[in-house]
């Protein structure tokens, strides 16, 4: 009998045991199943945000797609903007029938504009529904838990816009005193470098690498052309009896025959790919070229210096014009003509200028030149004959030391209220500061920036123009001059609204 009571007082504890452990079970399959909806709901959630953010990161591809193609044609004409913008949205998944609001704003008044409307200047908004499947099942639960509506509300909709702007290139003129290169009076010349030169020696369009051997991006937008617009009027004819424009160079060699010549022997870049030409000065070609009124350009004449030859020994240090550089009007017509420089071969800096005059200017001296046919050392820009203007790329040198009248360019009226920016690139010899004045604002200066440290880097000043602004020419007050290093060599960029070339960048 003890032996039952000991058996059965062992079992009894034993099934309290397993009961309370049924119970457990039965508590936790419970709590289990409670869970369950915010274990679908949080997964399904996590699919869904994973869903929304991969449409907004394609939403965001289409509106800057969107933006910047509608910025790129841009203009004085932007009947082409809207349809543009739309057709890339649509391309990247967005369109109104697809059930997306797409919304292009043309002339948009960026704050990166100074709040002021630019003619270049697009935004682009898209709005779109996204389907969501699981986001339900954890608002109604939150809901359940007290949250209010709107707290447990998750969103639905991509909302999402990009401003881009189109930097159109703005005519420049050729930096100096238009016929003159010589004296204290001249001695803003333009310059170009040998293929082989290195990046950062004041011009980074035309060497094709940069200093780690790699090829240059600048070079690819140019092709390494330096370009320059001619303007010929139609009553040159009448003017001038014998029918010619005479396009001369000066120095267009790259020769020095002396120590204080022009041209300057930089550096070559040793990390190119290619085996450099054992000759180091710069083989320079000029070109003149008719352009229709489509742009299209047909080519007239050329002539290339850079040797030991008898054309180049007697081109030195001289107002010259090759053969074939007195356009015929009689078959070629007024209008616009192209005078196109480019670097063949070579390492060195070729230093030169342009004009262009009737027949009468040949036998003139460079000051005389200027007041019949120039500009009257800057004074007179309406007296230039045959204008020629840089396509908003200007490679400059100074030759001496003081503050250099660096004219830029004309704005008209049309810039009231808006800005335009001038980009420079490598002020690095003995470079003071740099300042911006309009002939038409008398007492207005435009203060300018150079970087710390500035060889080889390309920086910016944006200038805005007053509101009741009529017009006027803008030249760079600029201090910099000659080292022991060398002389300054520069190049610098103007751009700001209108129609042509130029290039698009998103801006918000």
């Amino acid at each position: 009998m003890n032996a039952h009571s000991s058996l059965l007082s062992f079992k009894s504890p034993s099934r309290a045991r397993l009961g309370a452990r049924s119970r457990r079970r039965g508590a936790s399959l419970w709590l289990f199943m409670l869970s369950l909806p915010m274990i679908f709901g949080t997964c399904g959630l996590v699919i869904d945000l994973g869903r929304l953010n991969a449409r907004r990161a394609q939403a965001q591809r289409a509106v800057d797609a969107a933006a910047l193609a509608g910025a790129q044609v841009s203009g004085t004409d932007n009947s082409n903007v809207v349809p543009k913008a739309l057709y890339y949205a649509d391309l990247n998944g967005f369109s109104a029938g697809r059930g997306d609001t797409v919304t292009v704003t043309a002339n948009y008044d960026s704050a990166v504009n100074g709040g002021a409307a630019n003619t270049n200047t697009v935004r682009v908004k898209i709005k779109h529904s996204e389907p969501v499947y699981f986001a339900p099942v954890m608002e109604t639960l939150l809901s359940f838990l007290g949250w209010s509506q709107g707290a447990a509300q998750f969103s639905r909709v991509v909302g999402i816009q990009a401003v881009a702007r189109k930097f159109v290139y703005l005519p420049m003129s050729t930096g100096g005193n238009y016929g003159i290169a010589s004296g204290q009076d001249g001695f803003i010349t333009n310059i170009i470098n040998g293929p082989f030169a290195r990046y950062n020696d004041a011009d980074p369009w035309s060497t094709r690498w940069l200093l780690d051997g790699s090829p240059n991006p600048r070079y690819a937008e140019t092709s390494g052309f330096s370009n320059f617009t001619m303007k010929i009027s139609d009553d040159w004819k009448t003017k001038f009896p014998d029918g010619k424009a005479y396009v001369q160079i000066f120095d267009p060699d790259s020769r020095n025959a002396t120590s204080n010549e022009f041209d300057l022997y930089v550096r070559r870049n040793t990390r190119i790919p290619d085996p450099p030409p054992s000759d180091p000065l710069v083989k320079t070609k000029y070109e003149i070229l008719k352009a229709d009124a489509l742009g299209n350009l047909t080519p007239i004449t050329s002539a290339t210096y850079g040797g030991n030859s008898t054309a180049d020994i007697d081109a030195n240090m001289k107002w010259v014009t090759p053969d074939g550089f007195a356009i015929d009007l009689n078959q070629w017509g007024p209008g616009d003509y192209r005078v196109r420089v480019s670097s063949l071969d070579g390492w060195t800096c070729n230093d030169y200028a342009l004009r262009a005059g009737p027949v009468g200017g040949l036998t003139m001296d460079e000051h005389t030149w200027n007041d019949t046919y120039g500009d009257k050392l800057g004074t007179a820009p309406a007296n230039v004959y045959a204008p020629m203007q840089a396509d908003g790329r200007l490679m400059i040198g100074f030759r001496s030391n003081g503050t250099a009248q660096l004219k830029l360019g004309y704005l008209g009226p049309e810039f009231a209220g808006r800005t335009v920016t001038v980009s420079h690139f490598d002020l690095d010899i003995n470079s003071q500061s740099v300042n911006y004045v309009v002939d038409s604002l008398s007492g207005v200066t435009f203060p300018g920036v150079i970087p710390d440290s500035p060889d080889g880097k390309w920086s910016s000043d944006t200038i805005t123009l007053p509101v009741d602004f009529k017009g006027g020419n803008l030249a760079a007050q600029y201090a910099a001059g000659v080292s022991s290093a060398g002389y300054d060599g520069s190049s610098w960029e103007l751009y700001g609204e209108g129609s042509g070339n130029g290039f698009v960048r998103l801006i918000e």
